[in-house]
């Protein structure tokens, strides 16, 4: 059977992303070095997320119309779902807080590294999952070469989850 690779997930402070040019860039890079498109599910996403990166690689810099009014429907029709917001902040709000309240942009930054991190997290929840199951299968030997490869990814979970503030995660 094939090992899960161990590979420890790479850490994604702010600080790095300061250092970077772009959103998108980190963004590439984050799911480029840790594999994460293979953690979404949703083939159209994979398609909208290639469809950026070509584009901006080619020096364009997309927006939301590019796909709006892409020749695909089902990729027009899943952008226009993605962008429905039906929720919005109370007018009160900022009268009863007396400040400023954060928006989705002044929030960007937490929200892109918190998807990211949760991919990781769903990442490194199915390599144990593959352990275990290899585990049960192997002679004593080998199991003690997967027990070591368990620790290390429970400890890549740990990083993880204590980077986010998250106790218990499914």
């Amino acid at each position: 059977p094939e090992r899960p690779s161990v590979r420890p997930i790479a850490d994604s402070p702010l600080t790095e992303w300061d250092e970077e040019p772009t959103g998108a860039n980190y963004i590439f890079h984050e799911m480029d070095e840790n594999d994460l498109e293979a953690m979404i599910e949703n083939t159209n996403l994979i398609t909208i997320i290639n469809l950026y990166k070509t584009w901006y690689k080619e020096g364009k810099n997309p927006t939301d119309k590019d796909f709006l009014y892409y020749e695909d429907a089902t990729i027009n029709n899943l952008v226009i779902n993605l962008m429905d917001s039906q929720t919005e902040i109370s007018a009160n709000w900022s009268r009863i807080f007396e400040g400023k309240i954060a928006t989705r942009e002044d929030l960007f930054k937490e929200e892109v590294i918190s998807t990211l991190t949760h991919f990781k997290l769903r990442k490194i929840k199915k390599l144990i999952e593959q352990n275990n199951n290899e585990m049960k299968t192997v002679s004593t030997d080998e199991a003690m070469i997967l027990i070591r490869v368990q620790q290390a990814l429970k400890k890549v979970e740990k990083q993880l989850t204590a980077n986010m503030g998250t106790v218990f995660f499914k």
